[in-house]
């Protein structure tokens, strides 16, 4: 099945409550006017969609366990909550600049091609990473440097692996294949803190980075052996907005789409303060197990597996529900027990309760992703799905400067406080966007 077959469908351009397709022509592979109903984990059963699944799985994996690492590196060597908001704002700055351009480029370019070249890149970084720390050369600069240049390739990365997903399966899959992704991420959160806490306990910080380097290579491999990927726009009938040649048209071309996307637009906005403030959270949680919870890399490594835990059952029940209406009463529900589940974070200073809340924080965040991206993802035309989804990138790649604006909190008010703000603003965020479309909670 072509690309063009699976997402040709024109979506919806305004708020409003779904309804039955409009008649017209529909895609090849939907034998009836509707999309026929999701499969729970349908998307498994496509092999192109498998491969793609267990490289993903690998990539992910050295990249939780890379962030372990550099993370209570940071914290060892400062005790300091804006170190730590640092490296996450030098990882998060490229992607936040460069984005858009990613999603020029995976648009204009084969996707695979572009996710082999990233994870290879990043494999030699973090080999050369991990050989700095075997011969304590390592600096705290370098890491910074490093986090940098990681934050670079996944501004090529993340919208070139977003816009494959819907190429691989049939539509009516493809909540369940969004899901499933999340999934993974989610599932790695809980076997990356929870190989990489022993680890630094007996091999080292070292350890960790090994283990990173060849779980971003055996991806890299995994996605240079998935021949069988369709290339972007394969199949698609000739049509007037393919990518223009030249890039800056290119980008312009998509602006100008997302613009007339008003549905677009809100889940997006819904998206902005919970991510790029509220999510920021996670570059204090090293600070927090040191000194509000006393605890070591092990406190910090089994406070990131609780959140994973969350995460994984949250979007599995996702997965295993399969197709629903009213996804943004969803979005909206889950992005305030976000919010609220910050402010609890922050008032409590046992480990059991903290554990918890980990554990309702993960599950949260990574359900409000799931619902948004199947809203946004279902709305769009595919030869533009990059370069919007690009921009929906830009949510996270500005995560850098709530890094940044929480870790400067973090020295002032206290770490406490710190995330006590993130709920807050979170909640207002999420109160706004539904004053100015109240119709979000019908899509």
């Amino acid at each position: 099945m072509s690309s063009g077959d699976v997402s040709s469908d024109p979506p919806e351009a305004r708020l409003a409550p779904l309804a039955p397709s409009a008649p017209g022509p529909q895609p090849r592979a939907v034998p009836a006017a509707a999309p026929a109903p999701s499969r729970s984990f349908g998307a498994l059963r496509v092999p192109a969609f498998q491969s793609f699944a267990v490289a993903t799985v690998a990539l992910s994996l050295g990249v939780w366990v890379a962030m372990v690492g550099q993370m209570w590196l940071v914290q060892e060597r400062t005790n300091s909550p804006l170190a730590l908001g640092m490296v996450n704002f030098f990882w998060g700055l490229p992607v936040m600049a460069l984005s858009l351009l990613g999603g020029v480029v995976a648009d204009r370019v084969d996707r695979r091609t572009v996710l082999v070249v990233a994870r290879a890149l990043n494999t030699l970084l973090v080999l050369l990473m991990a050989l700095l720390v075997t011969s304590e050369w390592l600096e705290v600069w370098h890491i910074m440097a490093f986090s940098f240049l990681q934050g670079l390739l996944m501004a090529f990365d993340i919208p070139a692996r977003q816009a494959l997903i819907p190429a691989l399966v049939p539509r009516s899959d493809l909540m369940s294949a969004i899901a499933i992704h999340a999934a993974i991420w989610g599932s790695t959160n809980v076997v990356g803190p929870a190989l990489a806490g022993p680890l630094i306990a007996t091999l080292g910080i070292a350890g960790c980075f090994y283990l990173a380097a060849s779980a971003s290579g055996l991806a890299a491999f995994l996605f240079f052996r998935l021949r069988t990927i369709p290339a972007p726009e394969k199949g698609a009938a000739p049509d007037p907005a393919v990518p223009p040649p030249n890039v800056l048209k290119g980008l312009a071309e998509g602006l100008r789409y997302l613009r007339g996307q008003r549905a677009i637009i809100a889940i997006m906005l819904m998206n902005l303060v919970p991510i790029v403030i509220g999510q920021a959270y996670i570059s204090l949680i090293p600070a927090f197990a040191a000194n509000i919870l006393r605890g070591d890399a092990v406190t910090y490594s089994n406070l990131l597996s609780a959140g994973g835990i969350g995460a994984l059952m949250g979007t599995a029940l996702i997965a295993a529900v399969g197709d629903f209406r009213r996804k943004g009463l969803g979005v909206v529900l889950v992005g305030s027990t976000f919010g609220v589940a910050l402010l609890a974070l922050a008032a409590t200073s046992s480990v059991w309760p903290a554990l918890a809340l980990m554990a309702v924080l993960g599950g949260t965040s990574m359900s409000f992703w799931t619902l948004s991206n199947t809203l946004v993802q279902g709305m769009l035309h595919d030869h533009v799905r990059a370069r919007v989804t690009s921009v929906y990138q830009l949510t996270w790649g500005m995560q850098s400067l709530g890094n940044l604006f929480l870790g400067v909190l973090g020295n002032t008010i206290g770490v406490p406080g710190a995330i006590g703000v993130a709920g807050g603003v979170s909640l207002l965020g999420i109160a706004l966007v539904l004053t100015k479309f109240p119709e979000v909670r019908r899509l």
